[in-house]
Parts: structure tokens; C-alpha cells; sequence
């Protein structure tokens, strides 16, 4: 199952935005895989497309912002880390799930996310060989 390779465990430091994506992230795989179970491709591949499009990027993304960019007041830096973590966890969890619809571009991304500092990525299964080029720059929390 689909759901058993991804995992994760929260810090208690996300917020409802966060513990929201989460939820929507986990009922993404749980439909992927009932989809691909029954041989429904379409059934993944809406299941796919809602989560990235309409609860993602639409939702979740448009809600950290001020949080990732230090804008907001009233967050902390170990919520900052938390939702960076949960962002991180979610960007991972998706490619794993489109990897088989488009393995050679999730295949290019995930290298990407290697790229990034280890602080991203020290829940995650890809932290094992990271390559020692650049990172990408993101925002810092302060």
C-alpha cells in the first residue's frame, strides 16, 4: 500500500493550516490508492490534480506565505521550521505519488529536493545521499 511509504510524524508545533494539508495529503493517498488498486487511472490521476491545484497550491500555500516570509507576528521560528517541514513532506509525498505518470520529471524534481538544506529534510527517506553542490535559496526563519 501507498500509504504505508509515506509517513509522518508531526512535532506538535504545526498549526491548523498545517494539520490540514496533512489531512488532505493523507485522504490524496488513500484515494491513489484505491485508484490504482482498481485499476481506475482517472480516479488517481483526479485524486492528483485536486490535491495539488485545489488544496495545495490554492489553499495551503497561499496560508504559509506570511509564515515562511517572516510576516507574521504572531509565528515562531519553531513553527516556521514545523510548516517548512510539513511543506517539505508534502512536495515529497506528491512526486512519489506522480512518479508513475511522469517518472522522468518527478525524477528530475526529487534531485532538486535533494538540493535543498538538510534542515527541509531530516524527517525524509530522500536525506540519505544528499549530493554536496549548492542548496536552492529559500526563505530563512528567523
Amino acid at each position: 500500500m501507498l500509504s504505508d511509504t509515506i509517513d509522518f510524524q508531526t512535532s506538535g508545533r504545526e498549526g491548523k493550516n498545517d494539520l490540514w494539508i496533512l489531512s488532505r495529503l493523507s485522504e490524496c493517498v488513500q484515494r491513489v490508492d484505491r485508484g490504482f488498486t482498481a485499476y481506475h487511472f482517472q480516479q488517481v490521476t483526479t485524486a492528483l490534480h485536486t490535491f495539488w491545484l485545489y488544496e495545495f497550491c490554492d489553499v495551503y500555500l497561499e496560508s504559509v506565505k506570511l509564515i515562511l516570509y517572516n510576516k507574521d507576528p504572531e509565528a515562531s521560528a519553531e513553527r516556521c521550521d514545523a510548516t517548512r517541514q510539513v511543506l517539505y513532506h508534502c512536495l515529497e509525498s506528491f512526486l512519489r505519488l506522480l512518479a508513475p505518470f511522469m517518472p522522468f520529471i518527478c525524477e528530475e524534481l526529487w534531485y532538486v529536493l535533494l538540493l535543498l538544506p538538510n534542515e527541509f529534510h531530516c524527517q525524509s527517506t530522500l536525506s540519505q545521499a544528499a549530493p554536496s553542490e549548492t542548496s536552492a535559496q529559500l526563505p530563512q526563519c528567523v
